[in-house]
């Protein structure tokens, strides 16, 4: 995630944030929808991770015709922050995870999310932020589909 002034008196900053991981299953498997399998932009085979007032925000989409955004909500422990995991894993991770609270700890010295809950703790290396491709025309298609989402019983 990257951190608004990350460096302070020469330390690295992290972001630390918590939820439960059947919220964080539920967002990472929804926008994980979006991934395309074959990405000419290696930033879009991952999950754009960011935190807001509504929480932690998932977003991915292909460039071509799919895009999805979702919050998770979430406690922040520390400053807000933005980063790109790679979806497979964070998806796989998100799944095998045991039923407790989940903590997602970015490290911007090493680059990498920590995201562990009970014992189990896994380290992913992210991708730079930006990378990821920020299209406008998306924006309202995106929109659009939360707006759906939102609307189901």
């Amino acid at each position: 995630m990257h951190v608004p002034g990350n460096q302070v008196s020469g330390r690295y900053s992290k972001v630390k944030v918590s939820c439960s991981k059947a919220a964080l299953v539920s967002g990472v498997q929804t926008v994980y929808k979006a991934v395309s399998p074959k990405a000419t932009i290696q930033a879009l085979s991952g999950v754009l991770v960011e935190t807001c007032t509504q929480g932690l925000r998932l977003v991915a989409y292909d460039l071509d015709e799919l895009g999805i955004e979702t919050f998770v909500p979430v406690t922040v422990g520390t400053e807000g922050g933005s980063t790109v995991i790679p979806a497979k894993y964070f998806s796989d991770i998100s799944r095998k995870l045991p039923q407790s609270e989940v903590i997602l700890e970015y490290r911007e010295e090493s680059q990498s999310v920590s995201i562990s809950a009970g014992r189990a703790d896994f380290t992913v290396k992210t991708m730079p932020l930006r990378s990821f491709p920020h299209c406008r025309r998306f924006r309202k298609q995106i929109a659009g589909l939360c707006q759906k989402a939102s609307s189901r019983p």
